[in-house]
Order: structure tokens, then sequence, then C-alpha cells
């Protein structure tokens, strides 16, 4: 086993990409003959590992995408397609074994080739790992090297989501020589495009060299890449407009700063939902959110429109629902649910006999000030208390699911249903911190674990329905990614992707 110790210098991990206070050092300003060569990112998050379980399906997985490739790729579209596996299908009607044909060319920086056992090893080392994104890959009972190009992968039960998770960090390939050393908390080996340069600073830079033997390499047009961490908005945004970055996300707020120095600003949908995850359905810390129509009321008192135009500069979908509108699970008429309606809510929470004692403590934290207090008085406006709670940033993720609060304010992934449902409604997903669970729910769920065609999606569409009614959550707007890029950089937007992947980018004509 690896022996841990401390990691790179990290900034909040919290589900809400928090832009917290200070910024780290941005590199010297790029003339447009360097832009050809050189792709500098500026990030809103620093680094904390290059082992992939222990970083997730977050913006801090950019830093990993130089140095590892994964078993698939995820497309502009939010599909998923080839890239070490060429091909796969599912080689019984249960779809419980997934078989997988690998590449053959392909070789780590260190010298060793990849083939199945290489997978093998990758993927028992990420489900022993304790990271964010583990659970996603659980249903993986055994994984079976079959020759040197085919891997097959049993699996507990089906995982509608599962090709796409392997194209992200459950899918990245480190060398075998260094999966259990300490080293690679800071020190990559892998096969992908570029090789992690000594130049790199822990907390300023990380700089990535061409890797000469990539098998793929005109697909990356840079000779190098950095990314350099800026967590604070306004000077990542400066770094941007005097050319010490050539792209990097931003906000709404900024948007029209970006512009007016001369930077090409994209929105494109994150997938993501910000709103507020209601743990205690069961009541045990705020009782009152034991009564679903208290809930309920919580909905109807939110403004979500006038919320998106103050806050989010009229950019996002405003939602009741945590399914993304893209997906199956999406019903028009359930995002009529909750209207906003004072007078109704008032009404929901005199009918269950809480007029004014439902308090509602929530965990505060950088970056979600102004929307938490919106929320205050939205809600103070019906009767309700909500009581922010002070918490570091670096510990904010583990506070909000520790169980200690009924109730948080947060931005969580939803690109595919069944990532939806893993995430935040099974018993044990990382976002139900009070684990609830209900008899109809958890059937629904059963449901669309094993069905396919029409049947998975009416299933998905009962999982959704349920939670509408039932109020499990107080979502509030899908948001879009934001991100600004100067004029020498060409940027392809990736549906679904917080963070655009490296093969986003290339030098604009």
């Amino acid at each position: 086993m690896k022996h841990r110790r401390p990691l790179l210098t990290a900034g909040a991990a919290i589900a809400l990409t928090a832009l917290v206070t200070g910024c780290a050092s941005a590199s010297e300003s790029q003339t447009p003959e360097d832009a050809a060569e050189r792709l500098t990112i500026v990030l809103d998050t620093d680094a904390n590992s290059f082992d992939p379980p222990d970083v997730g399906d977050n913006p801090r997985s950019q830093f990993l995408q130089p140095v590892y490739d994964t078993l698939t790729e995820l497309q502009p579209d939010a599909s998923v397609g080839p890239r070490l596996a060429t091909e796969w299908e599912y080689a019984d009607e249960s779809r419980t074994l997934l078989r997988m044909t690998l590449r053959d060319d392909v070789v780590f920086s260190d010298g060793t080739p990849f083939d199945s056992e290489v997978v093998k090893a990758n993927l028992e080392h990420f489900l022993a790992g304790t990271g964010p994104a583990v659970r996603n890959v659980s249903v993986i009972t055994g994984i079976t090297a079959a020759d040197p190009t085919t891997v097959e992968l049993q699996l507990s039960a089906p995982n509608p989501a599962l090709l796409r998770y392997l194209g992200q960090t459950a899918g990245m390939m480190v060398s075998p020589s260094v999966l259990d050393a300490e080293s690679l908390d800071t020190t990559p080996v892998g096969s992908g495009p570029y090789l992690l340069d000594d130049s790199t600073v822990a907390g300023s830079q990380y700089v990535y060299t061409r890797n000469p033997d990539y098998w793929d390499a005109d697909a990356y047009p840079y000779e190098s890449i950095q990314i350099t961490p800026i967590v604070d908005i306004t000077a990542r945004t400066s770094a941007l407009r005097t050319g010490q970055g050539n792209t990097g996300r931003i906000t709404t707020k900024v948007a029209a700063e970006a512009e007016s120095g001369g930077l090409d600003v994209a929105y494109f949908p994150s997938g993501d939902v910000m709103g507020v995850d209601l743990f205690d359905r069961a009541g045990a810390l705020s009782p009152a959110l034991a009564d679903p129509r208290v809930r309920q009321a919580l909905n109807h008192a939110i403004d979500r429109d006038a919320i998106v135009k103050a806050l989010f500069d009229g950019r996002g979908t405003p939602t009741t629902q945590v399914f993304n509108p893209d997906s199956s699970a999406w019903s028009t008429d359930l995002d009529d649910a909750y209207p906003y309606d004072p007078e109704r809510a008032r009404e929901l929470l005199a009918e269950a006999g809480h007029s004014d004692d439902v308090v509602i403590q929530i965990p505060e934290y950088s970056g979600i000030s102004d929307l938490l207090a919106a929320l205050i008085q939205q809600l103070g406006d019906v009767g309700v208390t909500v009581e922010p709670v002070k918490v570091p940033d670096p510990q904010a993720n583990t506070e909000m699911r520790s169980g200690k609060y009924p109730a948080a304010l947060v931005q969580l992934q939803s690109n595919d249903p069944w990532q939806t449902i893993q995430l935040m409604l099974e018993p044990d997903s990382a976002w139900n911190a009070l684990q609830s669970t209900a008899p109809e729910l958890t059937d629904a769920v059963a449901a669309a674990q094993t069905a396919t065609g029409d049947d998975r999606d009416e299933a998905y569409a009962a999982v959704n329905e349920y939670v509408v009614d039932q109020a499990w959550f107080l979502p509030i707007v899908f948001v879009d990614t934001v991100w600004a890029t100067d004029s020498s950089t060409e940027l392809t937007p990736y549906t679904y992707s917080v963070i655009p992947p490296i093969e986003a980018y290339a030098p604009k004509a």
C-alpha cells in the first residue's frame, strides 16, 4: 500500500466550485509566437494529487488530463467515444459483463507497455481508494485480463453510466510501476500526450511538455501546456486580460469586463444543478422537514427567475428538478410544479403546523454568499429561518456531508440520470448525507438500473416524479459554464463539462 503523506497545495474541495480568497502567481505574459507553442490554462483551484482516486471528477482532474490516457473519451456532444479501449460490448443480456478491446501500440513514459493486465491493476487500485469518484464504479466486482488486448469487467449490477465514468478519473491509466508508490501524489507516470516538467512549482504553475512517443500526437497541437491556479476571480480575470493566460473559467459577473478586455467569452451547459440539498427528510435535525408540505413550501417560496437574472446575469436554466433538462428523466410538467408563490408557501406551512418554527442550518463557505443571502431573504419572507454556519473552505465538502446539517447549498453534477441517482438518491450516496430512503423510490431506482430502452426512460421519469412530488430538493438553476479565451486560442465547447478537456483547445488560424 502507498504510505500517505501531505499532498500538493490544495484549495477548497467542495461540491460548489467556490472562488476563495487569495491567488497563486501567474506566468509571465505570452507573445503571439508563444501562443502557437504553449497553452496556458488559468484554473480556480489547485491540484491535490496525481493519484486518480484521490482526485475525483471535478475541476482538479484537469491537472491529470495531460499525463494520463483514459479508457473511453467524452465527446463535445456528451457522447462517449473510444480512446485506449477501441470498442466494447456487453456480453450478456443482464449487462453485467463488459468486454473491452484495447489498443496494442501504447507505452507509458517509463517504457512499460499498456495491456489488459495494466487495466486490471489500475481499476483494482481505483476501487481500493476512498476518493469522491470511487463509488461511481463500485459495481465492478471482477476484472479479467482475458488476453493482452481484451479485458472483461464483471459487474454486481448494471451501471448505465459506466462507460462515461471510464472516460473520467476512473478510466485514467497510470504506469503499474508507480501505482502504489508514495511519489504518485506529486510525480505522475502515464501514457498521455504530455509529461509533467521539472519546472513545475506546486501551487504556482504546472508545466507539461510534449510526450515524444505519444500514439495520437496530431490531436494535441501545443508543444507545451501550463496550468496556473489562481483562485481569486479578480486576479484570474486580470491574468487573462493581461496575457498571462490563454484561457480560463470566469463567472457571469465578470463576463462583460472580460469581453471589454478583448477576450472571447463562451457559455455552454455544465450539466451542474445548483440548489439546496434537503438532507433531513426524516426530520432528525430540523423536525419540520419531515413533512413534505414543508419542503414543498420551501420550493414555492423561491423566485428562481429573479435569482438567475440578478445573480447569474440571466444565464442558466431555472429549475425545480435535479435531473438534467436534456435527459429522459426530465419533464416539462414537473418544472411547473413549484411556481413562485409565497402565499401558497405560507398556506402549506400552516397546514403542516409549522407557520413560524422552521429553522434550517446551512453551512456557509466562500463563493455562495450572494445566493445564500437571497435564499435567507426569500425563505424568511414566508416565515422560515435559515441559519448560516461558517465552515472553513478546505473542510466545506466534508462538513456538508458529515450528517451534522439538515441541508446544504451545493452545485452537483447531473449529466446522466444514473449519475444523478448514484450521487444524490441512494441511501449511501455521497450527497444523501442523512441516508434518506423510501420504498417507492427504491423500487423506481431498481427498475431504472436493470431496464433498457423505453422502460428505462419510464423508470427514470418515475424517480424524478417522486423526488419532485416529495420535494427532496430545493433546486434553483442548471448553471452554465463561462469560459474566456484570448484571440489566439480556439475553444471547442464540451457539453456537460465544467472544465473543457485539453483536447478542446487549438491555436486559432
